[in-house]
């Protein structure tokens, strides 16, 4: 606006600027927000890891946008999983991406993963395409429960270990011998990964040990030694090359390892009596 030819007066400042405010954004033009779901690392066994969760707008705003965000429980609770957060996220114009930022609590306990939620509400300036998010807590903790056999054998041995919690997670087992080893030991099964399925938290594996019998040599005094059968998932075991006159093992060992996500292990070995004759 211009002001000319006063009477009666001077002009100090002649002109103005107007700015008119238009709040429609025409057909078309309205960005969309969308939340992502988000995959945490391990948890960890204590403290607290920081998870980062992505807002985004598909188009770059010619004027502030907000949303109003919140967590919501699933099989993760908060505090005692994660850390619960609530607010609201301001896009400046030409902004098309904001970041919040929550955290998850680390523990030693058994269980399956977990999951919660983010929830976008109440947008202005935008609308909500896909407003929920799923961040899923990978759980990193293993548990062995008991591993029992029989404490004497002839013939085959069975031997069964049970797991707690966590199904997916492969197991692995060693059968080692220590002591005087005058047989062979051949095939060991199951040879494949154990999983626990349809949710079930355990589930019971079994690892037959099958001595074969060799006469193909003589032993004149007893030996001591160690030897270790690594068996490995889809493939029969490596024989120990045992070849005996008389066929006796004392005090061999069974040990059932567990392995998490991570790729750490824990382990049970028991103590059992086999004997086996010809």
């Amino acid at each position: 606006m211009t002001l000319s030819t006063p009477s009666n007066a001077t002009l100090q400042k002649g002109t103005a600027t107007v700015t008119i405010v238009d709040d429609d954004l025409g057909p078309g033009t309205t960005p969309t927000l969308s939340v992502a779901d988000v995959k945490t690392p391990a948890e960890g066994d204590s403290g607290t890891k920081p998870v980062d969760i992505t807002v985004k707008l598909s188009a770059a705003p010619g004027r502030t946008v907000g949303v109003k965000y919140t967590t919501d429980n699933g099989t993760a609770i908060a505090p005692a999983d994660y850390t619960a957060h609530s607010g609201t996220l301001e896009f400046a114009p030409g902004e098309t991406s904001k970041t919040i930022t929550t955290t998850i609590q680390g523990d030693t306990a058994v269980e399956e993963d977990q999951t919660f939620k983010l929830l976008l509400s109440a947008p202005t300036n935008a609308t909500i395409g896909d407003g929920e998010a799923t961040i899923l807590i990978v759980d990193d903790d293993i548990g062995l429960g008991p591993v029992t056999t029989p404490a004497s054998v002839k013939g085959k041995g069975l031997f069964c270990a049970r797991r707690k919690g966590c199904p997916g997670l492969p197991v692995g087992w060693t059968v080692y011998a220590r002591g005087k080893l005058i047989f062979e030991l051949a095939a060991v099964s199951p040879k494949r990964t154990i999983a626990a399925k349809g949710g079930t938290p355990a589930r019971t594996i079994a690892s037959k040990i099958t001595p074969i019998l060799k006469t193909t040599s003589t032993i004149t005094r007893p030996r001591t030694d160690r030897t270790v059968l690594r068996p490995r998932p889809g493939r029969n075991a490596p024989r120990l090359l045992r070849r005996l006159r008389s066929v006796r093992a004392n005090q061999p060992r069974l040990k059932v390892t567990f392995v998490n996500r991570s790729g750490e292990s824990e382990s049970k070995t028991l103590r059992v009596q086999l004997n086996v004759y010809r």
